[in-house]
């Protein structure tokens, strides 16, 4: 049985975007928690929910998409069968693909630093990322890999969707705002 994922499909901004944000608009924004009035580009957020529910229809769940892209998680096949309503008899085999976890993953040591696929709409010259985690880091935890992951040239700042917000519930992640340091 699928996931419901029903949650990806709102528009994240709670109001329609015109200009994409700039790194002060976004230090405003992140510093006062009030991440909530981040979104996306609206063809962007067009084509997330559009991806969204592509995925919806050939992935166990959207959390099963992660593992496989972002933890280097294998992909399978969890076609199974279902009975039917009439007399019982089994109905097609249902095409869905699941991450299958790999021997050698460990979730303790397991941290990725992507760029966002659906970034939110920011001015050229900074990135939307996400840095991935197999167990929930501290801040400090946080701050020492994206120095590792971006080096000392960086400006950053990020932060962790909450409750509602935050669309992929199961994987620990946090939202990572770069751009390189002005002179």
């Amino acid at each position: 049985m699928q996931a419901d994922n029903t949650q990806f499909f709102t528009v994240l901004a709670p109001v329609p975007l015109t200009e994409p944000f700039s790194w002060d608009r976004l230090s405003e924004i992140v510093g006062a928690g009030k991440t909530e009035l981040l979104g996306r580009e609206p063809a962007a957020q067009t084509q997330y929910v559009e991806s969204m529910r592509g995925l919806k229809g050939t992935w166990k769940s959207v959390d099963d998409f992660i593992l496989v892209k972002h933890f280097g998680w294998t992909q399978r096949n969890a076609a199974s069968t279902y009975p039917s309503p009439n007399c019982g008899a089994a109905t097609a085999p249902t095409a869905v693909w699941e991450a299958h976890r790999p021997p050698e993953y460990d979730e303790s040591t397991f941290v990725r630093l992507s760029d966002n696929d659906y970034p939110y709409w920011v001015e050229d010259g900074i990135r939307h990322h996400v840095l991935w985690s197999g167990r929930h880091l501290s801040e400090v935890e946080v701050d020492a890999e994206l120095g590792r992951a971006l080096g000392p040239g960086h400006d950053v700042m990020w932060f962790e969707n909450k409750g509602d917000r935050k669309s992929i519930k199961r994987l620990h992640h946090v939202q990572v705002f770069s751009r390189r340091k002005l002179c």
